[in-house]
């Protein structure tokens, strides 16, 4: 019974410990309102005996910067593409052509 009038008080004075559901009322941590940064931006290098963690780590980095590489190639091919739209003469599009060439080469390389 008296757990009972002790939890009554409690909710009573607001320390009953569950969240203020009043969004006017409610009040929001500096890390909420911040714009989130990507997961692979936010990995952070382990500290030294940590090895397997180190690895996953660099994996993760290295899956990031292929995965960037590989959508700036394709932006960059697009581009390209579209400029070759635009072009009037063999001998341009053949320059545009080499040029891709090329990029495909340096991409795959990497």
């Amino acid at each position: 019974m008296a757990i009972g009038r002790e939890r009554a008080a409690r909710s009573i004075l607001g320390q009953s410990g569950l969240r203020n559901r009043n969004p006017d009322n409610a009040t929001f941590d500096e890390k909420e309102t911040k714009p989130r940064t990507s997961n692979f931006e936010r990995v952070t290098t382990p500290r030294e005996g940590s090895t397997r963690i180190a690895r996953m780590a660099e994996e993760y980095k290295a899956e990031y910067k292929r995965v960037k590489r590989r959508e700036q190639f394709l932006q960059d091919t697009i581009d390209l593409l579209s400029d070759c739209n635009n072009k009037q003469s063999v001998r341009e599009l053949k320059e545009l052509i080499n040029l891709a060439k090329e990029r495909l080469i340096m991409y795959q390389g990497k």
